[in-house]
């Protein structure tokens, strides 16, 4: 899924460059949607899910964390092994057991250790059972109590999970493990499921690069022997390539404060500003509870991370983060749930913050929580003057377009030789400030015509039906406002110069 971010706002650029001009209205479909699941061959690893209702988390800012960090990618034998946490110490210390790793056709007996090997995912089973209950006790009971740092990371993890509302959790492992009677250990690949504050979530699938089913980590357990059965005696982190690994809430402490609407958590460095951000984050959120009803996409709980510029590069894998300009994100992670990361550095005052919060928001309640079943797959080539103009409508709410403070910015390019023949003009470069400045107040004012036009319900419609359902701009606008975009694109361009 496509990531959604903010750009600074600069209020008076010397010039702006303007955008090559769009093609066709009707356009092609850009955004491909791919019913039913994806062939996934060979699951064969068992599947343990326990879905509930997520409570927990302090009512004022608490510290939790983990003490896991991000690693390289490993093969899924679980052979592999990840890095520690956050300054570079090594990962849960483990029992050195974790002798074995291999495939369910390389010579596994049937005797005890294979009875012992399908009997850890009953153990973790109960595990994820005692995480949704809030039973601490029963979390931690399957862990070798002798690996020290091994309990402080579970004991982390239960407080952190809970504390960002955890409501369904999971556990499926790639490969069943090659091991033999008489071993003291073994290794396994683990994929761990979770879902905050949602209703319902998808089954988790235990394959590699595909955004499918319910969000989920990749880690090597390493389980030792004690008399009858194994306990778990290391994890270490083991993200795919091709994943939002690490999440936050893997690298390290996180600093938590709770709301009636929303879930802040800070890395330690910017968690001076835990108190203004909740603040700013209630605010933006009953304006996008407003929006959520419209595009019948209630949300739970809003989650807002705040980042320092060393966890801003880290966390979530984002290449958008590399971009100097950008200084707040949405990731949707496989469609299921959508988080909100804020780069504090580049949110000094608490007016930008408050602008840069309600903007993610407005892409969480527009675009998230797209795959319900988990078992679609989407190609995102969205229209971004549609999906980051409905952004800032909602962002800015209730100020109008033509209060924005990108307006100068829009004036220039619409000033210049080159002004745009249409309303879908191309994304521009994310370096050049002043572009970004005229991409965003143009789709601002673009989408505040279709709601002054059509009305907000059709607004959020047209929205919708493109964005959501991958629907070319002519086809939707005929759906919703029955007539061609060729008609609605001459009424909004006639009426955006009108406002300048």
């Amino acid at each position: 899924m496509t990531e959604h971010g903010i750009r600074a706002a600069r209020p008076e650029p010397e010039s702006v460059t303007p955008p090559p001009a769009a093609g066709a209205a009707s356009g092609v479909n850009r955004r491909l949607v791919v019913l039913g699941v994806v062939a996934v061959v060979a699951m064969a690893g068992v599947v343990v899910a326990v879905a509930g209702r997520g409570s927990g988390g302090p009512a004022a800012a608490t510290s939790a964390g983990n003490a896991a960090g991000a690693a390289g990618a490993a093969g899924a034998a679980g052979t592999g092994a990840g890095a520690g946490p956050a300054g570079g110490a090594p990962g849960p210390a483990g029992a050195g057991g974790a002798e074995k790793a291999g495939n369910a056709g390389n010579g596994v007996n049937a005797g005890q250790a294979g009875e012992a090997v399908g009997a850890v995912m009953g153990m973790l089973q109960e595990q994820a059972a005692a995480l949704i209950r809030g039973d601490e006790a029963g979390w931690m009971a399957p862990v070798d109590p002798a690996q020290v740092d091994t309990v402080a990371y579970f004991r982390k993890r239960f407080r952190v999970l809970r504390a960002l509302h955890v409501s369904h959790f999971s556990y499926s492992r790639g490969n069943t493990p090659a091991v033999e009677d008489g071993d003291q250990g073994f290794r396994d690949t683990i994929y761990s499921g979770f879902c905050f504050s949602l209703t319902s979530c998808p089954a988790i699938m235990p394959v590699d690069g595909v955004e499918l089913g319910a969000p989920r980590i990749r880690e090597t357990f390493a389980f030792t022997r004690a008399a009858d059965r194994y306990l778990i005696g290391s994890v270490v982190a083991d993200p795919p390539e091709a994943s939002r690994e690490p999440m936050p809430w893997q690298t390290g402490d996180l600093v938590f404060a709770e709301g009636k609407r929303v879930t802040v958590a800070a890395a330690p460095a910017v968690a001076g500003r835990l108190a203004e951000a909740l603040a700013v984050a209630e605010k933006s959120a009953v304006v996008a509870d407003r929006f959520a009803g419209l595009f019948g996409n209630p949300q739970q709980r809003y989650r807002v991370y705040l980042a320092d510029d060393k966890q801003w590069q880290r966390w979530f894998r984002s290449p958008m983060a590399r971009n100097k300009a950008v200084i707040g994100l949405t990731i949707p992670i496989n469609g299921v749930q959508s988080e909100i990361m804020i780069k504090m550095s580049g949110n000094g005052s608490r007016a930008g913050l408050a602008a840069t919060v309600q903007h993610e928001m407005g892409h969480v309640v527009s675009l998230g929580n797209i795959n319900t079943t988990g078992q679609q797959v989407a190609l995102d080539l969205h229209e971004e003057w549609l999906t980051e103009g409905i952004a800032e409508y909602i962002g800015r709410y209730p100020s109008r377009s033509a209060q924005s403070p990108r307006l100068p910015a829009v004036r220039q390019l619409l000033g210049g030789a080159g002004r745009p023949r249409s309303l879908q003009v191309s994304a521009l470069d994310w370096d050049d400030p002043k572009k970004i400045n005229a991409f965003y107040g143009y789709g601002h004012l673009a989408v505040d015509c279709l709601s002054r036009t059509f009305g907000e319900p059709r607004m959020v419609a047209f929205v919708s039906a493109m964005a959501r359902a991958g629907n070319t701009a002519d086809v939707a606008s005929r759906n919703v406002f029955e007539k061609p975009f060729a008609d609605v694109d001459k009424t909004c361009l006639a009426w955006i110069s009108d406002q300048i």
